[in-house]
């Protein structure tokens, strides 16, 4: 057991909470040489970054395949572009957009279930919790659900594109080899056709509503929204899918209860986001001398909050490494598995909608769910940035 490594290091992508709860206690926060940034364990230092963006305003820029030319992600700026570019993105995720995606989502989660619900069993990360979210965003930009280009958005924007052996990703940790697959070719050429074709889908929203703001087209920087939401709209629902459901099969108490009340399932997620969050940490820079956690960080500084430890701290969570739907709900609401403040998760409310969603047709359609008792080996995708299991099979009782 690996407690005293170094965060990130991949000798901890399978189990890093033994290390996280020494380093709360021994080293909760401290630089690190190899790196050159200044690792964050505790919930409350990562609140206290987090809540001062004029402080700590966003992450390192870097190329990680999302990003086209110069024009950075959503989450690598601070305000005022931060702002400017929220605005084009959130244009469909607002509360009211989200309401008329509900039959959608369960129209979607019910043909996924089709294909398999007469077996008995089920590869649940590539035959669900995936094609969901991908199949949601596909149809609400209007691209394909099925064929090469499909294919192409699951493989470029899921976490399979994450799944890198032998790396230590502490940035975004998409695939720093996104446009190499053509995904920025694939998106650029659908705004295209959007501005000379205008259409019913969010794709032509955010276009239309780019330029009547700037009075003339921004490819590059339509390029980069869009597929910061394509990527952001499928990766977070899935992990948060797979992770909550490894905890209910691991807890069969609380999948009695969540089962016999679906009121409950909007708080599986949230606590599964707490105990197995599906993004571990998020990096920060300081733009001004600041002290955390009692350390000095100078202005210019990287930090690394690692959101993983901080939704695990027992000052914070009581018995954290306990899943429990009916946790006091202030404790639950505490989570930062989607971050905090101002970049706080774009799209939680759909990936919430989402799973929701998903579990109320699953708990509907399936008998009795379990783990499949000989093909699981629950390796996580070779990330440190992001936490998913590469392979979740189970079986179920047919109706």
């Amino acid at each position: 057991m690996v407690v005293e490594s170094r965060y990130p290091s991949t000798e901890l992508i399978e189990c890093p909470y033994p290390h996280f709860d020494w380093a709360r206690e021994e080293s909760p926060i401290y630089f690190d040489e190899a790196t050159q940034m200044y690792v964050v364990y505790r919930h409350e230092d990562i609140m206290f970054v987090l809540s001062h963006p004029e402080v700590f305003p966003h992450q390192p820029v870097h190329d990680n395949g999302i990003m086209f030319g110069d024009v950075p992600l959503i989450s690598s700026v601070g305000a005022p572009e931060h702002t400017a570019m929220r605005r084009l993105a959130f244009e469909p995720l607002k509360p009211g957009r989200l309401k008329s995606y509900e039959p959608l989502i369960a129209e979607i989660s019910d043909s996924l279930i089709d294909a398999f619900v007469a077996q008995g069993s089920v590869e649940f990360v590539e035959q669900f919790a995936i094609p969901l979210p991908a199949r949601v965003i596909c149809r609400l930009m209007d691209f394909p659900e099925q064929g090469p280009d499909f294919q192409l958005i699951v493989d470029s924007l899921s976490m399979k594109s994450a799944d890198r052996p032998g790396t230590s990703d502490v940035g975004i940790g998409f695939d720093r080899g996104a446009k190499r697959t053509g995904i920025h070719d694939f998106i650029r050429d659908a705004l295209e056709r959007r501005q000379n074709d205008p259409g019913d889908d969010i794709l032509t929203q955010i276009l239309q509503t780019q330029i009547e703001r700037d009075g003339s087209l921004n490819l590059p920087l339509l390029m980069t929204i869009c597929t910061e939401l394509a990527a952001g709209g499928v990766i977070t629902t899935a992990q948060m899918m797979v992770n909550a459901l490894m905890l209910l099969l691991q807890y069969p108490e609380q999948m009695a209860k969540v089962r016999a009340d679906h009121k409950l399932i909007p708080w599986v997620l949230e606590e599964s986001l707490r105990l197995e969050s599906p993004v571990q940490s998020e990096p920060r820079i300081s733009v001004a001398d600041a002290t955390v956690g009692g350390m000095k960080v100078p202005a210019g500084s990287t930090l690394l909050l690692v959101l993983g430890s901080g939704n695990r701290d027992p000052e914070r969570f009581t018995e954290p490494e306990r899943f429990d739907v009916d946790r006091p709900r202030a404790q639950i609401k505490a989570h930062l598995g989607f971050g905090y403040g101002m970049h706080f998760c774009l799209g939680a409310p759909l990936a919430r909608l989402e799973g929701t969603i998903g579990f109320q047709r699953l708990f509907d359609r399936l008998g009795e769910i379990r783990l499949e008792p000989d093909t699981n080996d629950f390796v996580h995708i070779a990330s440190t940035h992001f936490r998913a299991l590469r392979s979740l099979h189970i079986n179920f009782d047919t109706p």
